[in-house]
């Protein structure tokens, strides 16, 4: 294969993961590892013949792609990274700035100290606002011949086109396997551990310690909760229960009569606001946008407009959200779209 620095896609298989931890069968880790260092040998190659590169990740496993990410210095370079030649820029919610980008210009204004190259690794890259993007383009397209630009994202087709073409685009995948033994695994709630892993990679490690009882056990203590004891789970970041929460609000909203409903919006915005409230927002849209795609048969436009608005949230920008109006806004989406999609029944 090929690859070029105009724009080049690489299917990437994680090789870092501890496997066993997975419940990959023996004869399904071989061929997934054989896959893994054949693809990241190419990766390897790639980055070491070059001067100066800038690559793109995509895919739908944010967790995924912020590994593959911060692990690329250690692969290249075949010693541990070094904090001095590796830069992380994380907007954690927050817009990435003008301020990061002359952060960026600043630490590749200098050689490396220890590695050959350096390397600048941004997560969720579609947070760049239009004038950070702007200002990014003449570094992305001409890195210092010792520069490896490293940037991930969801969301690629929403990243402008000029930052599009001035990279080597890589497509991180979960591998099928994964999937395969998952379904074994937990054959009852496959679909509802399959969505989640899709998502958070990381909740591998968890589910190797469960069995099918202990998640019926977890969806039923979750399912008695009230409102407050969700919105405080759900704000939890990277553990199952945290997203059995989420899932079950949105089933409540879908349930919810008029009266449950303005209640149910009162016992969350009386308990988040903020920053807290905006990524609330964000878990709950890309949760339900999963379940309407997963469960929905009957694409009406209606259906399509809601997916497409859940969609529009989960790629907002903290600044230019309303966060109790959106979340009247998603409650309503989410209901309707529950309902007439049945995804519930």
């Amino acid at each position: 294969m090929t690859c070029t620095s105009e724009h080049s896609s690489l299917l990437f298989y994680p090789f870092f993961y501890p496997w066993d931890i997975i419940f990959l069968s023996d004869d399904q880790k071989q061929k997934v590892i054989a896959l893994m260092e054949e693809i990241t040998t190419r990766l390897r190659n790639l980055i070491s013949r070059s001067e100066g590169l800038t690559v793109i990740l995509t895919g739908t496993n944010i967790s995924l792609l912020r590994k593959v990410a911060e692990n690329v210095p250690e692969l290249v370079e075949n010693i541990p990274p070094r904090v001095s030649d590796v830069m992380i820029v994380d907007p954690k919610g927050e817009d990435i700035g003008i301020n990061e980008i002359r952060d960026i210009e600043n630490f590749l204004a200098y050689s490396p100290e220890v590695y050959e190259r350096k390397y600048v690794i941004v997560h969720e890259c579609e947070k760049m606002t239009i004038q950070s993007a702007n200002a990014f383009l003449k570094t992305l397209e001409e890195p210092p011949r010792y520069g490896v630009i490293i940037m991930d994202t969801k969301y690629w087709s929403y990243l402008l086109p000029t930052i599009r073409s001035r990279g080597v685009k890589v497509n991180v995948q979960v591998p099928q396997s994964i999937f395969e033994d998952l379904k074994e695994k937990f054959k009852e709630h496959y679909k509802l551990v399959s969505l989640i892993v899709e998502h958070d990679f990381d909740i591998l490690e968890e589910l190797k310690k469960l069995t099918e009882r202990d998640i019926s056990k977890k969806l039923e203590k979750i399912s008695s909760e009230d409102a407050s004891k969700l919105v405080k789970r759900s704000l939890e970041r990277g553990t199952l229960e945290s997203y059995l929460a989420s899932m079950e609000l949105i089933k409540r909203f879908a349930e919810a009569d008029r009266e449950e409903f303005v209640l149910l919006y009162g016992d969350i915005t009386e308990k988040v606001s903020g920053k807290e409230l905006f990524h609330l927002l964000k878990k709950l849209c890309w949760i339900s946008e999963w379940l309407i795609m997963l469960e929905g048969k009957d694409k009406s436009p209606d259906l399509v407009e809601s997916i497409r608005f859940l969609d529009s949230i989960t790629r907002m920008k903290i600044a230019n959200l309303n966060n109790n109006l959106t979340l009247m806004n998603l409650m309503i989406v989410m209901r309707e779209a529950m309902r007439s999609d049945k995804v519930w029944s």
